[in-house]
C-alpha cells in the first residue's frame, strides 16, 4: 500500500526536528571530565637539630697531610680556658707568675693557660693528661666523638648553638691542642681542624 505523507505532516517533523533559533541541540556526545588539580605537596619540615661532621690532620713540610685519627673530638659549651681559669692549672700559672715576677721575668695570663696545658701534656704524657682533662671538662662536655682513620667523624643530634670544638694529641714535635669556636645551625654544618686553627701547635 503506498504512504501519501501530506505538505503539512511534513512541515511538521522539519519544525521538531530543527531546534528554535537561540537554543542548543542536545547531542548524545560523552562529555569532557572536569580535571581536578592534586593537592600541593606538604614541604617537609626543617630539621630541629644540628649535625656536625669534621674532618682533622696536620699538613708537614715533609710528608704532606695525616690524618688526626683515633683522637677524641670534645664539643664544649664555652672555651676551653674558662674552663682551664677555674681548674688546678690556675694554681699552676700563679706558681709560674710568682716565680717570673722575682726573676724579673713577664708574666702570663689565661690565655696562656693552654700553653701550660701543652706543658703538662709532654710532662704527664697523653693518657695521664686525658684523664685529668677529660675531669676537668666533664660538666662542659655537650658530646664526644673519636675520629676514623681518615681524621673524620660526625656530631649528632645537637642543639643549634654556639660550641667550642676541643681535641688535643701529639704531633712530630709536640703536641697541637684545639679550641675553636663554631656557630651550629640546623641540619648539616662541617669543619676542618688543622694546624691553621689550632689553640696550640709545636
Amino acid at each position: 500500500m503506498r504512504i501519501v505523507l501530506s505538505a503539512t505532516f511534513l512541515a511538521i517533523l522539519f519544525l521538531v526536528a530543527i531546534p528554535a533559533s537561540g537554543q542548543t541541540r542536545r547531542t548524545n556526545r560523552p562529555r569532557t571530565p572536569a580535571v581536578i588539580a592534586a593537592p600541593a605537596a606538604t614541604p617537609a619540615p626543617a630539621p630541629a637539630t644540628a649535625l656536625l661532621s669534621i674532618e682533622a690532620g696536620i699538613v708537614y713540610l715533609q710528608g704532606g697531610a695525616q690524618a688526626v685519627a683515633r683522637v677524641d673530638f670534645i664539643l664544649l659549651d664555652i672555651d676551653l680556658m674558662s674552663i682551664l681559669a677555674t681548674s688546678d692549672l690556675r694554681s699552676r700559672l700563679e706558681e709560674i707568675n710568682a716565680s717570673s715576677a722575682k726573676n724579673g721575668y713577664g708574666l702570663m695570663s689565661d690565655k696562656d693557660l693552654i700553653t701550660i696545658l701543652a706543658v703538662e701534656y709532654k710532662i704527664l704524657g697523653q693518657s695521664a693528661l686525658t684523664t685529668q682533662v677529660h675531669q676537668i671538662i666533664k660538666g662542659h662536655t655537650i658530646s664526644v666523638v673519636t675520629t676514623d682513620f681518615g681524621g673524620k667523624a660526625q656530631f649528632t643530634d645537637i642543639k643549634p648553638a654556639k660550641y667550642f670544638i676541643f681535641a688535643h694529641t701529639q704531633t712530630r714535635k709536640g703536641v697541637v691542642i684545639w679550641n675553636l669556636p663554631i656557630e651550629l645551625k640546623a641540619g648539616q654544618n662541617t669543619a676542618v681542624l688543622d694546624q691553621n686553627n689550632a689553640a696550640h701547635v709545636d
